[in-house]
């Protein structure tokens, strides 16, 4: 079998354009079809303020900035319920965009983080709600709280700032 170096030159470089061609086609079939579709949906909750999704490493990233709300666990959860039906599998991660006041940011690096990991290793919950209302009064700051088997939610709010939460329990 005598292949010349021009014929083994071209099939080179038809087996390379190809292979570009099907990676391009890949990135924009997820940059445009899942990506932007799932901002999208992601957008229409009512309690969401702002969404951006970005693949990295073959890990979808989804940002999200909440609006004022109440029931934070219900949103967060429905948001996660959004994006893992969405996604079909693929590994991602919800990052809560928040932009606390200096009280608030104070608050949560000195104090409150501390006392919800506390809580979630001792399993000490009460203890954990008795001195955040202790937090409360001294910082003046609003601390709601929402538990479940799987994270520990916390909405902090002072004035017309606010910031969300979730620590995983162990």
């Amino acid at each position: 079998m005598d292949l010349d170096k021009s014929k083994i030159m071209r099939i080179a470089a038809v087996a390379s354009i190809t292979l570009v061609l099907m990676l391009a086609g890949q990135w924009i079939y997820t940059k445009y079809t899942i990506e932007k579709s799932l901002v999208s949906i992601i957008s229409q909750e009512p309690w969401i303020e702002k969404a951006d999704v970005k693949s990295d490493r073959g890990k979808v990233n989804v940002f999200v900035k909440f609006k004022d709300i109440d029931d934070f666990e219900k949103a967060y959860n429905d948001i996660y319920d959004t994006v893992n039906y969405s996604l079909k599998g693929k590994p991602f991660s919800i990052i809560i965009t928040n932009q606390p006041d200096s009280t608030i940011k104070e608050a949560w690096e000195n104090y409150i983080q501390f006392i919800i990991h506390e809580a979630i290793q001792t399993g000490n919950y009460s203890a954990m709600k008795l001195k955040l209302d202790e937090i409360e009064l001294e910082k003046n700051v609003e601390i709601k709280t929402f538990i479940n088997q799987k994270n520990v939610y916390i909405k902090i709010k002072h004035e017309n700032y606010y910031s969300y939460y979730v620590i995983q329990r162990i």
